[in-house]
């Protein structure tokens, strides 16, 4: 979102399916309202309900390494990673 890239999911997907607790998690925080009209606006982004637990908690684990190892190559702290 901050980047305003959110038209290139659509040109890449045609469509966009979110989880309903991503779609809350960028649509209700009173500090990011502009993105959360962008968002709101967006006829691309559907909302879905998860059906497969077990495989939204092996992305989120799987996101949560993504982002620590990104974190370390951005502050160059390999020692960490």
């Amino acid at each position: 979102m901050k980047a305003n890239q959110l038209l290139l999911l659509q040109q890449l997907y045609g469509k966009v399916l979110i989880p309903r607790a991503v779609y809350r998690e960028l649509t209700e925080n009173p500090v990011y309202t502009e993105e959360a009209d962008v968002i709101k606006r967006a006829g691309y982004v559907s909302v879905v309900e998860t059906e497969n637990e077990k495989a939204v908690n092996i992305l989120r684990a799987w996101m949560q390494v993504r982002a620590k190892h990104l974190f370390c190559m951005m502050n160059k702290k390999q020692t960490f990673c």
